[in-house]
């Protein structure tokens, strides 16, 4: 299998800082530690960020972060509305409905 091009790297990386700090009671740390990751790639961190923002923003315990990434990271509230379509509108098979990130703002 060939490695995966650079800019999915970063991808992934700022996916895995998204998770570290998904349930810090600051956001700042994270936001500073993906900029400095992202570096001059500013379209891929809005578009990674706003994606999780929309995927996980809806749990009470990620919306802290989500609401962090969409108010000071550029561009990244133009991406939400696809991580909460990547999401879907039920959890599990208990039908669970997530409220969705721009509900609870």
């Amino acid at each position: 299998m060939p490695p995966l091009d650079p800019r999915t790297q970063l991808s992934v990386r700022l996916g895995a800082i998204l998770g570290k700090h998904r349930f810090d009671a600051d956001p700042q740390a994270a936001i500073d530690e993906l900029r400095s990751a992202a570096g001059p790639d500013v379209e891929l961190l809005a578009e990674a960020t706003g994606t999780w923002a929309g995927f996980y923003g809806g749990a009470d315990a990620t919306a802290t972060l989500a609401r962090a990434l969409i108010e000071r990271i550029e561009g990244a509230a133009e991406w939400v509305a696809l991580g909460e379509q990547r999401r879907g509108g039920t959890h599990g098979t208990g039908g669970y409905v997530r409220p969705r990130l721009h509900e609870l703002l």
